[in-house]
């Protein structure tokens, strides 16, 4: 069985990158991933401000998007399932750490949720390994 890699930019509103407000919440565009992926992580990339503090930390979520009641309408989950924390405590840095991303939903979004005292700029990409 032959294997590829293949890597899926995350958008939010078409865009590589977005800016997280101190305290504040994005979501990304849908990403649309393999039906034959057998393996999948997303890497985030986050910088953070000039007022960057120890304690500041960034959560991730998938929130994964199928049909479970079978009425054609996709529905993403409620609360999204929790990736991990990104410790980002220190002014003007560049962080970049990876998540498994274990969900089967051919369709979803990441949630980026900052607990920072100061915006941070996010970007993502996920790596499947197909079939």
């Amino acid at each position: 069985m032959a294997t590829a890699l293949n890597r899926v930019q995350v958008t939010w509103s078409s865009a590589n990158t977005v800016s997280v407000a101190a305290s504040g919440t994005q979501t990304s565009d849908d990403a649309t991933l393999s039906s034959t992926a057998w393996a999948r992580e997303v890497r985030v990339k986050a910088v953070t401000g000039a007022a960057g503090a120890s304690g500041d930390t960034l959560e991730l979520y998938w929130e994964g998007r199928g049909d479970p009641d079978g009425d054609s309408t996709n529905d993403y989950e409620t609360d999204g399932t929790y990736l991990g924390t990104m410790d980002v405590g220190a002014a003007s840095s560049t962080y970049v750490r990876s998540f498994g991303l274990y969900g089967l939903a051919q369709y979803g979004r990441l949630k980026v949720v900052s607990n920072a005292s100061d915006a941070c700029t996010v970007s993502a990409e996920i790596t499947e390994i197909t079939a």
